[in-house]
């Protein structure tokens, strides 16, 4: 309990101060938003697109979701109520972008340029949405898996699997050029904070661990 108010004391600050330095930059690209941009559009080709596009499209709709269901089955499986925790899951998941959606209406920070964009996107740019609502899903069910499941390469697997995926999701919409690498920060961040905070109530995480099948 102490490490996860911690982490969300941390992760809630770093997010703070990188609302408040986005402001105070005019909401304007930082040197390492204009210089990694530009290292990705400049590292483009066809098949890499492909591939990123197929990969950002697992960021929002259906994919979140289950897995936000997932891991809040996980997590009632421990009490009995898998059903229930699946639907907590996706409440929280639901709970968690209409409070991103708030703060990047309010903020208001303008996209890259349009000619760079390789995808269609509406609304401001910051913190992520992509991003935090894949980062949301995917560190729930990280921190679910490490707290109710033994240690073992099925954990471990599973782990590197959706934290890889969390990634991926957040670093492919600056390949598209939708996003900063700010933006996608200020969403991993955001989406810390709200689990760190959230899930150390969650009664059903308790020490005792269940396995994974092999």
């Amino acid at each position: 309990m102490a490490r996860s108010l911690l982490t969300a004391a941390v992760t809630g600050a770093l997010f703070t101060l990188l609302t408040v330095a986005v402001f105070l930059h005019g909401r304007e690209p930082f040197g390492i938003d204009t210089a990694l941009t530009s290292w990705f559009l400049d590292h483009r080709s066809p098949g890499i697109t492909r591939l990123v596009t197929a990969v950002t499209d697992t960021g929002t709709g259906v994919g979140p979701i289950l897995v936000m269901a997932l891991a809040g089955a996980l997590a009632g499986r421990r009490s009995g109520a898998p059903a229930i925790g699946a639907l907590a899951g996706v409440g929280a998941l639901v709970t968690g972008q209409l409070l991103r959606y708030t703060l990047v209406w309010s903020i208001d920070r303008p996209r890259p340029p349009m000619p760079d964009w390789l995808t269609h996107v509406n609304g401001p740019s910051f913190p992520s949405g992509h991003t935090t609502t894949t980062a949301l899903a995917g560190f729930t069910l990280i921190t679910v898996l490490l707290l109710t499941v033994r240690r073992g390469w099925p954990r471990t697997a599973a782990v590197a699997v959706v934290g890889c995926w969390t990634v991926a999701v957040g670093l492919s919409r600056i390949y598209l050029g939708v996003h900063y690498v700010t933006d996608v920060v200020g969403g991993w961040l955001l989406a810390g904070c709200l689990v760190s905070l959230v899930l150390p109530a969650v009664p059903a995480l308790a020490p005792k661990r269940m396995a994974l099948p092999v």
